[in-house]
């Protein structure tokens, strides 16, 4: 059984457990390379090009709501999602560790920035907020950590906390995005991508041995 322990402090959150154990510092990064703004203001800058002021920051906030319902409700419902469908937590850690393995490869070896979207529909639905902030594999990560805790009955305050963090910083981002973008070279996002790829492949296969240890195939903590 996986047993895990959630402390948070005002000044140190944290998200621990026997198999999982990560800082609200961690946690933060964490969902901001899954969910954060670097891929979605690349694709906001190019689809709102034409667009006036008040449109852009129209299209950012209804964005940024989508995205915060979306991932909100998988990361409070997603011990329940996980229960009812009978899948273990080993399960879930493995299979979101692949997914975000092979999210993140196609980062550092040659990602794309999505901009081949159409224009037609509400482009804040999509693919502003889903699926490049609410990301498949952020929910994936959501689900496994709500699951996590669900199974321990512990509290998941860290993890709203970080998430709302992240919602906050995608807002500002896309509110400034085009300013920001004339300073800085879409060549230099594309170098933050990648380096963000190379840490998500070392999150992924962390993933993947906390799912492994919890099947006792690798040692719960390797010094």
């Amino acid at each position: 059984m996986l047993q895990i322990r959630c402390e948070a402090s005002l000044h140190n959150r944290s998200f621990k457990g026997k198999y999982i154990s990560m800082t609200m510092t961690e946690i933060l990064i964490l969902f901001l390379a899954l969910m954060g703004p670097t891929k979605p203001l690349l694709v906001y800058a190019g689809l709102t090009e034409k667009m006036d002021a008040a449109q852009r920051a129209s299209i950012a906030f209804r964005t940024v709501i989508v995205a915060s319902i979306v991932t909100f409700l998988f990361l409070w419902a997603g011990g329940s999602i996980i229960n009812a469908i009978h899948v273990q937590i080993p399960a879930v850690k493995i299979s979101g560790g692949i997914i975000l393995l092979i999210f993140a490869l196609g980062l550092v070896l040659g990602g794309g920035t999505h901009d081949d979207h159409q224009e037609e529909g509400d482009i804040a639905i999509f693919p502003l907020a889903m699926p490049l902030i609410a990301s498949p594999q952020g929910i994936v990560i959501l689900i496994t950590f709500a699951a996590a805790a669900k199974k321990g009955g512990l509290s998941t305050h860290p993890l709203y906390v970080a998430l709302a963090i992240t919602m906050g910083v995608n807002l500002v981002a896309l509110l400034f995005g085009a300013r920001l973008l004339k300073f800085v070279p879409p060549a230099a996002l594309k170098v933050v991508l990648k380096l963000a790829g190379i840490l998500l492949c070392a999150m992924a296969v962390q993933l993947m041995l906390w799912g492994f240890s919890d099947l006792g195939l690798v040692p719960a903590r390797v010094e």
